[in-house]
């Protein structure tokens, strides 16, 4: 004959309270997710007539305080004749953080470690913020001639180097139109170009009679191009759309008591 022991209610009753202590602890705190990177090219129309000015400064100095570690910008001017050496004005990379920061701590002093290391890659993400926002207050001269199309190409190329895996955003500050080379338009290139991945959008541009049919073509063009988005916004709706989060790499690592 077999004998099974059966556990008293109250061993039963104080193993499942062990228990929801144990998931509790766990939930109030929770390894911090992974950040993903995240490469971000902003085009500035300095010619005299895009009118964004100041607002679109203010928006692309939003964008610059929401940059962190992993994060890539780019700030390219549109204006002028097109070069990489004088239309890249500003550029930036903030190296993502070590991928074991990200990993919850076992201990106090595994915690407190890595804690004073993810607050240093903070404290160097900050001072680059700081240098770019000192770049973007110089003056920026209007010039004549604007070679959007030019620029497209080189953006593209650009973006299709950078880290697959990588989160793409092109900002547009311009009002889309081309007058360089003989050409005056405010239609898209025929040919499309590579932008699979690339989330874009123009901002401030100008309310004008042919709205509709200019976002359609853009909107058309970029899907061509592979762009799973792109989107034209008007000077009111550029003051408000939200364009890039902030970064997401946490500013201390998870635990696990």
């Amino acid at each position: 004959m077999t004998t099974r022991r059966i556990a008293s209610p109250r061993i039963a009753l104080t193993l499942v309270f062990a228990l929801s202590i144990a998931v509790c602890v766990a939930a109030s705190n929770p390894a911090p997710s992974r950040s993903q990177s995240r490469c971000i090219l902003a085009v500035l129309d300095v010619t005299p007539s895009y009118h964004g000015g100041v607002a679109a400064m203010d928006r692309i100095k939003g964008v610059v305080r929401a940059l962190g570690p992993g994060d890539t910008f780019l700030l390219l001017k549109l204006g002028g004749t097109f070069s990489p050496e004088d239309s890249v004005k500003v550029q930036c990379l903030m190296p993502p953080v070590a991928p074991d920061l990200l990993e919850p701590a076992r201990n106090i002093p595994e915690f407190q470690q890595r804690k004073a290391r993810l607050d240093a890659e903070w404290a160097a993400a900050a001072r680059k913020q700081a240098a770019l926002l000192r770049a973007l207050d110089k003056p920026w001269p209007g010039q004549y001639v604007t070679p959007p199309y030019l620029l497209l190409e080189y953006v593209s190329h650009w973006l299709a180097t950078a880290p697959p895996s990588a989160e793409k955003r092109l900002l547009l500050f311009t009002d889309l139109k081309h007058d360089a080379a003989g050409v005056n338009s405010a239609m898209p290139p025929k040919r499309p170009l590579a932008f699979g991945g690339v989330s874009a959008l123009a901002l401030f541009v100008p309310w004008e009679d042919d709205w509709a049919a200019r976002e359609k073509a853009w909107a058309d063009w970029f899907g061509r191009s592979g762009s799973p988005g792109f989107s034209m916004l008007d000077a009111a709706r550029s003051s408000v759309a939200p364009l890039l989060a902030p970064n997401s790499t946490p500013r201390e690592p998870g635990k696990t008591w």
